[in-house]
């Protein structure tokens, strides 16, 4: 049997923490490794904990929640970050993709069950998020390219 994935929740709402929980405590693949209510408890418990996937709810799109996820990624790079946020569009999810992220999650819109999906995925190398999103990043690469080859 392998190791089981270790995940963290860090500013999550205490209702979506309890819907990925309550799918993921009688997986024996999967294991809750802890919750963090702020950026600086973050950054303890992923010390700490060395989880391999952490979930990272950024919803004000503030300076300070881009350094978390920057510090995130530099404090544990074998962790991968999956960010849920109640905002979507462009910006952020290029924004995350930037700053660290392996996955981006609509909160509110996302099922738990798609979340766990996610935890599994991107545990195993993979990125996850919206087939929209996944046009933008290749947009951005085409432009970067673009540039670049033109010269």
């Amino acid at each position: 049997m392998t190791n089981p994935i270790r995940y963290v929740t860090v500013t999550l709402q205490p209702a979506d923490v309890r819907a990925i929980h309550a799918l993921t405590e009688e997986m024996d693949n999967i294991l809750y490794a802890g919750e963090a209510h702020s950026h600086s408890e973050a950054l303890a418990l992923i010390q700490k904990r060395q989880p391999d996937v952490i979930l990272l709810a950024i919803d004000s799109l503030s300076e300070e929640d881009w350094a978390t996820l920057r510090q995130v990624s530099e404090l544990a790079p074998e962790s991968k970050t999956i960010v849920l946020s109640a905002v979507y569009g462009e910006e952020p999810v290029l924004k995350a993709f930037r700053n660290g992220a392996r996955g981006y999650l609509q909160r509110g819109a996302t099922p738990p069950a798609e979340i766990v999906d996610a935890i599994r995925s991107v545990a195993r190398g993979g990125a996850v998020l919206k087939p929209d999103s996944a046009g933008w990043i290749l947009d951005q690469i085409s432009r970067r390219e673009g540039r670049q080859g033109s010269g």
